[in-house]
């Protein structure tokens, strides 16, 4: 295991340089507040470091959660035969309800947000409908606390499946490193 366990924090490294660094989404938001406020790099450094645990554990949280439920499960020796087409059709049936549900949101047309980064370099929130146009009065300047809750609510989903691989030999301590 011990060299499974070093291939995979390698693994683990690389996925996420990789996943940071062509996700311009996880360092231009900090980039774009920083400039429009005139932070320190220390502070700059600091808000970037907070979202970026808070996006790390989120994700580990979720890789946790689904092993601990994927070893209750295998301990149900009939669920182990079906368990495979099971989820195979939850997926596909969660999959065609959110895709019918998204639809149907974009069909009513309501009221939804998005993040700009304005000429004057701050970051603003808006929410409209398509058609409408946004004046300088519906925007909202983004504060840091909003970049942590979305990153912490968008979890590192290729992090996720290398904690599988120490699930599936019941090793706590290798989950955990």
């Amino acid at each position: 295991m011990q060299a499974e366990l070093e291939a995979l924090m390698i693994a683990a490294v690389a996925v996420a340089c990789l996943h940071t660094v062509t996700g311009p989404d996880h360092y231009l938001p900090f980039i774009a507040l920083s400039k429009s406020r005139g932070w320190s790099l220390a502070k700059t450094v600091g808000w970037t470091i907070v979202c970026g645990c808070g996006h790390v554990w989120s994700s580990v949280a979720l890789g946790l959660g689904g092993a601990a439920i994927g070893w209750s499960l295998s301990k149900v020796k009939w669920m182990e035969n079906v368990r495979g087409g099971v989820a195979g059709w939850a997926l596909l049936g969660f999959g065609l309800i959110y895709g019918c549900w998204g639809l149907f949101k974009a069909w009513r047309n309501r009221p939804h947000k998005h993040f700009t980064i304005h000429e004057d370099g701050a970051v603003y929130v808006y929410a409209h409908r398509h058609g409408e146009v946004v004046g300088p009065r519906d925007r909202h300047v983004v504060t840091p606390w909003v970049l942590f809750i979305v990153f912490v609510l968008g979890p590192c989903e290729p992090m996720i499946p290398l904690l599988y691989l120490p699930a599936a030999k019941n090793s706590w301590p290798g989950m955990l490193l």
